[in-house]
């Protein structure tokens, strides 16, 4: 993302572990002091596989310390359980 120029104010990313580990993998060496936010409403679909739901809040944030979960307000995972 340097080698190219591109300058990166902040990351908005699902609170899913996978999408926290790809914005990781993407911006945590590159961009160390970019503020990274988790959002809900930056899930993609959410219907019947377990990979669609996401841990309790609590645990990711342990995981991912970086991130701001002040967004995600439910510790369970509400919009998993009410799926399409």
């Amino acid at each position: 993302i340097l080698s190219e120029g591109i300058d990166v104010d902040l990351v908005v990313v699902s609170p899913l572990t996978r999408t926290l580990q790809t914005a990781e993998l993407s911006f945590g060496k590159t961009h160390p002091k970019t503020p990274t936010i988790a959002h809900e409403l930056c899930r993609e679909r959410i219907a019947v596989y377990t990979s669609e739901g996401r841990s309790d809040t609590s645990a990711v944030a342990q995981r991912f310390p970086k991130v701001d979960f002040s967004l995600v307000v439910e510790e369970k995972d509400t919009m998993f359980q009410n799926k399409e």
